[in-house]
């Protein structure tokens, strides 16, 4: 605030005055006092016209309303995002069996025993009613099945699909029949369930050799859901598929598409992450776990898009993360925290911090700024406010609920490493593992809404050195919040209980964006 008193030697003299600079991170608002005499109290520099007597004006600053937080998005925007599973994929018995665990924690291959405690299968048929189960499990349509498709209404959600099948000679029955592995076993035959054949209604359970490729279809041990009921299940590959309650049972609602055991093994077939076909004669023989998609079509698999704009950017892994705080500060176990980095990385200036914005430097030119965040019940502010705190996304999952973070804040230089529900919203910062470029390089980055961002590598990585403010997945669908080109406000309850993609704006006011 700046005052100043103003006299003439005669009535109408006119003077020009200015206001004082405005600190930092603030700008002139409007003069107060005499304003009468002015022609704009808006105006700097304004005219003054002068009274009879002294006329005192105050220019009053008003914080600058910069913008340039980026989006905050839930944790589900950050993975590869499952579009569609096609057919998924097919398994010998020795992988859906396998002791590694190709189900996640807490889900399991179905049995079909007609123990009262081992009966998934039959506990479905049972409530769906035998004559008629295949039909109400059947997807509608001919998109994943042949005419006519007898009888499906899909009136479970289960959406079984014709997905075929892998035998001794090669693929065949796409479009046919769909068959799932069940982990009951007679004698050299192993249990696999044949439903939704298109001729059909019915469903039944059959036996077959062990190296025949099916589809797999996990059901959870127990479930809070009730009938009708959604949910989701993430594999341990990550990836994130729908799931229904069919009676007390939860379902996946599409075909396996893992790629991973619970120990982080690959299942033969996807090691490193990529399809590696196995020819007919080498499948038929084997007596080891194994993999394969439809006529190693991998679009027979399953489709998806991203957040990214291109494969070599990618949301930062928890290694990536802890290399780059590694390689600015020493991590301290006593506070399970990194003292310093965080001021090494933060944009320096109370533009986009709150004072002191303790020890930034920015020495890196990562520029992290304070965005603020969504807690998971939905609402904004309270621990994570903006100016306040820099809460950014990690791709890993920590659990079924969690994920982690990495948190700078205004009160002190340290950079933090912790867990959050994956309903809470926070910023994302993209980066490109893979540059050729050295470091110190600036760049830029261009995204699926063809906004552009500046990027700086550190450490042999290019990351963004602005929060992202994408509104679309790579395929051109627009997020969740941003849907038709327009942002839309998602109220509090209804964040609270999202699964799948979500993007809002702090406040939901779309001009801190």
């Amino acid at each position: 605030m700046a005052t100043t008193t103003e006299s003439g030697l005669h009535t109408g003299d006119i003077r020009i005055i200015t206001a004082d600079t405005a600190p930092e991170g603030y700008e002139f608002d409007v003069w107060d006092g005499d304003v009468s005499v002015l022609d704009d109290a808006h105006a700097n520099p304004a005219t003054v016209t002068m009274p009879a007597s002294n006329a005192t004006l105050t220019a009053l600053y008003k914080l600058i309303e910069t913008g340039g937080y980026g989006a905050l998005y839930n944790w589900f925007a950050t993975q590869k995002q499952l579009k569609a599973i096609t057919n998924g994929c097919l398994y010998n018995w020795y992988a859906a069996t396998d002791s590694r665990g190709i189900a996640s924690i807490g889900w399991k291959l179905p049995s079909y025993n007609n123990s009262q405690d081992d009966r998934d299968i039959l506990t479905m048929q049972l409530f769906l009613g035998y004559g008629n189960a295949g039909g109400k499990l059947k997807e509608t349509g001919f998109t994943h099945w042949q005419s006519p498709n007898t009888g499906a209404t899909n009136e479970t959600g289960f959406t079984a699909v014709g997905s075929g099948h892998r035998n001794i000679n090669g693929y065949g029955n796409i479009g046919s029949t769909f068959e799932m592995w069940n982990s009951s076993v007679s004698g050299s035959s192993v249990g696999f369930y044949r439903m939704y054949d298109s001729l059909i209604t019915d469903s039944g359970g059959y036996t077959n050799v062990k190296s025949y490729g099916y589809s797999i279809r996990l059901v959870k041990e127990t479930t809070t859901l009730i009938d009708g009921q959604t949910g989701i299940y993430i594999g341990n590959d990550e990836k994130i598929y729908p799931t229904i309650c069919i009676g007390s049972q939860e379902w996946l609602a599409c075909n396996l598409a893992e790629t991973k055991y619970q120990n982080g093994d690959y299942v033969h077939g996807f090691e490193g992450g990529v399809y590696h076909p196995i020819d007919n004669t080498t499948w038929a023989g084997l007596e080891t776990e194994a993999g394969c998609v439809y006529d190693n079509d991998e679009n027979n698999a399953a489709t998806y898009t991203y957040l990214s704009s291109s494969d070599e950017w990618v949301v930062p892994s928890k290694s990536i993360w802890e290399d780059l705080l590694n390689s600015i500060d020493t991590f301290d176990s006593e506070f399970n925290a990194w003292l310093l980095a965080g001021g090494k990385l933060k944009e320096i200036g109370l533009i986009h911090w709150e004072e002191p914005n303790e020890g930034a430097t920015n020495e890196y030119g990562l520029s992290i700024i304070g965005g603020g965040g969504r807690l998971e019940v939905g609402n904004f502010g309270d621990e994570w406010t903006i100016k306040y705190d820099g809460i950014i996304w990690i791709y890993d999952n920590y659990d079924a609920v969690s994920a982690y973070m990495n948190r700078i804040n205004y009160y002190n230089a340290s950079a933090l490493i912790c867990m959050q529900s994956k309903t809470s919203a926070a910023s994302i910062r993209l980066c490109n593992p893979t540059t050729t470029h050295e470091n110190g390089y600036i760049g830029t980055y261009t995204g699926n809404n063809l906004k552009s961002y500046n990027t700086i590598v550190i450490n042999g990585v290019e990351w963004l050195s602005e929060n992202l403010a994408e509104t679309q997945f790579r395929n051109g669908d627009y997020i969740h919040g941003f849907e038709g080109g327009s942002y839309t406000a998602i109220l509090n309850e209804d964040w609270s209980m999202l699964t799948t993609p979500a993007l809002c704006a702090y406040n939901n006011d779309w001009s801190n964006v």
